[in-house]
């Protein structure tokens, strides 16, 4: 893996110039089901799309946006303008968060992104523009601790936190082991959170379990425990308050969501105020506020989800963390929510997610030999030098065999929030019908091929019938939904939404039982001006159809007499509405509901490598490795500037 100075020849876009030297625009169209059955022409015109040709210096304008992002790893400056009217996103700069030293150093980054995102606009000689936003995501996932008289308590408390960007650790419950206090006071300390919920309850016999709950806390920690929220009714709130000393005590009352929210906020403040005291050069962009970066990816979601009337799904891959925010329902009535870990990041979190998967999982995904000592090394490697790049094929292949296993447990953390328990008692639930999936975070953005990012999306959702997929190729979707948030959904305009947001395209996934080679499904690609395409697909196979940007076709599905893609099985499907073209194009998934991979090594790696080539995602392999070697250290092939051999 390269340093923290590589030049990573994967890395997202930094003007909107160029996404546009890749992808030629793009709309995202809804998936036409639940699909067959959309209404007329319920494309999403205004998503994803960007343009091309060269970067132009533009015209400055008083109505000109500096944001910033600082996170973990990067820094990024996005620079926002009105071009023929509209708000676009014309530039972005990106920089090491950390010194040469290993030390945050975000004042610095701030100041070389800013001058890469000005130079990239032609501003470099015009005024600096003064209305700035500040975000960030390095540290940002509050772990909250709680402690509840019952299982119902904890409940009702996770629910009504189901939607906040915050790592709900699991629920000491004060009817069972939790009322001794040395079993509460030990379970605390071994989460340790940044701060512990008490939950009332709302008998005497409850408020009293709590209250002394919140006396073993005080005594047992001191001055140097953790911040308290209590949640309960004024009697309660009266009755302990006074056990806690100074600050320690921050007063819910019987609203856990709002003062989450305001404890969130206090938490991006001291964030942002150590990282301005360790470098410097913040003060001058606090000054139009600052918020989490995490929130405003919720916000997107929920803007997206309300604009459209689509259930989304939207996965964020950083290099400290991963976050999955699903919206769902009808608008007005929508549920979102959200399953954070801060310890699932694809750079400091390698070494939690091969301890929680195993290194058989992790190499089940790599059509090539990694030994385990490798990938342990390799794992021990990310949270050194987190800053690295893939720099050879077995590089990208084995940071995305991470990536698919990071997104798979957090996904299985999602569908417990989603069960009827809110996740107390640890059952699952499958994951509802997605409309859009949207892939979110630095290590997604950045994949040399837009395919790449396509297959980690569908291995980790598993979708099925027809779901739409996007990518946030320019990791803005943290501005969008901060803009929105602060200005209205009015002030995400039509065009910025296609500045942030990249169609990938939409996939076609029959669900259903066959013998591999089989008859899945037959897909008909009529174009508007050119021949029609019919592909048969079989099972155990995925396909690329292409339908580019810009253009727009009708489909024609024939599941085999065992598939079904939404209208039961052997029924065929015309959906009514048009397909728009996305930058992959349209794929055809018959792998199957779930997923199974081959169980021999031999067989297993020959299926990923047909699955990886068939859909042109990775360079053609001509190499075997020995297990012995490490991933980077026989550079079979390099990443070319297109993600290709150089």
């Amino acid at each position: 893996m390269g340093g923290p100075e590589a030049q990573s020849l994967a890395g997202a876009p930094e003007t909107v110039a160029d996404v546009g030297s890749e992808v030629d625009g793009a709309g995202i169209s809804r998936a036409p089901t639940r699909g067959v059955e959309a209404p007329p022409d319920p494309h999403l015109p205004s998503l994803g799309e960007v343009e091309s040709g060269p970067a132009a210096p533009i015209h400055p304008t008083g109505n000109a946006l500096l944001a910033a992002d600082v996170g973990t790893v990067y820094t990024k400056v996005y620079l926002l303008e009105d071009v023929a009217g509209e708000r676009r996103l014309v530039a972005l700069g990106r920089a090491p968060t950390l010194g040469g030293d290993g030390t945050p150093a975000a004042g610095e980054a701030l100041a070389q992104a800013l001058t890469q995102a000005l130079r990239r606009a032609g501003r470099e000689r015009h005024p600096v523009p003064e209305q700035r936003l500040l975000l960030t995501s390095a540290g940002m996932v509050p772990r909250l601790a709680m402690v509840a008289p019952g299982g119902a308590d904890a409940r009702a408390l996770r629910s009504s936190l189901e939607g906040l960007p915050v790592r709900l650790l699991e629920p000491v419950l004060l009817e069972g082991a939790g009322r001794d206090p040395e079993h509460l006071l030990g379970q605390i300390e071994v989460q340790a959170p940044d701060a512990v919920i008490v939950a009332g309850g709302g008998r005497p016999a409850e408020r009293a379990l709590a209250g002394a709950a919140v006396e073993a806390i005080s005594r047992g920690f001191g001055r140097q425990g953790p911040l308290v929220l209590l949640i309960g009714d004024a009697e309660f709130i009266a009755q302990v308050s006074p056990i806690l000393e100074g600050d320690r005590a921050h007063v819910a009352g019987d609203d856990p969501r709002a003062a989450v929210q305001d404890l969130a906020g206090r938490f991006v403040e001291e964030r942002l105020a150590g990282l301005d005291s360790a470098s410097g050069g913040l003060g001058a962009w606090s000054g139009g506020g600052a918020g989490s970066s995490l929130e405003g990816v919720c916000a997107a979601t929920r803007l997206i989800a309300d604009r459209y009337d689509v259930d989304v799904l939207t996965l964020d891959l950083g290099a400290a963390h991963a976050m999955a925010v699903a919206c769902l329902g009808q608008s007005g009535r929508r549920r979102v929510v959200v399953a954070t870990r801060d310890d699932l990041g694809l750079r400091l979190g390698r070494q939690t997610i091969l301890r929680e998967t195993g290194t058989e999982a992790l190499s089940a995904w790599l059509p090539i030999d990694v030994a385990g000592e490798a990938l342990r090394l390799d794992a021990r490697q990310g949270a050194a030098i987190p800053a690295a790049v893939p720099e050879t094929v077995d590089d990208l292949l084995l940071e995305h065999a991470y990536a698919r296993e990071a997104l798979r447990l957090l996904l299985e953390d999602l569908a417990r929030r989603l069960g009827g328990d809110g996740g107390v008692t640890g059952s699952a639930t499958a994951l509802p019908p997605i409309d859009l999936v949207i892939g979110s975070g630095g290590v997604l953005a950045g994949v040399p091929r837009l395919t790449q990012a396509a297959l980690i999306l569908l291995d980790a959702v598993q979708p099925d019938a027809l779901t739409q997929l996007a990518l946030d190729r320019a990791t803005a979707l943290s501005l969008l939904g901060s803009i929105g948030t602060q200005d209205g959904p009015a002030a995400l305009g039509a065009a910025l939404e296609r500045d942030g947001l990249l169609n990938l395209g939409l996939c076609i996934a029959p669900v259903g039982a066959g013998k591999e080679g089989e008859p899945a499904i037959k897909v008909e690609v009529v174009y508007a001006t050119r021949s029609p395409v019919t592909v048969d697909v079989a099972v155990g196979a995925i396909e690329v159809v292409p339908l580019p940007i810009g253009e727009r076709a009708s489909l024609k599905l024939w599941p085999a007499r065992d598939f079904d893609i939404g209208l039961g099985q052997g029924s065929a499907a015309t959906p009514r509405a048009e397909v728009e073209g996305g930058a992959v194009g349209i794929i055809v998934d018959a792998r199957g509901r779930p997923l199974a991979l081959p169980g021999s090594r031999e067989k297993r790696q020959a299926k990923l490598l047909q699955w990886l080539q068939s859909t042109g995602a990775y360079p053609q392999f001509s190499f075997v490795h020995h297990p012995s070697h490490r991933p980077g250290e026989v550079a079979a092939q390099t990443i070319g500037p297109s993600g290709g051999p150089p």
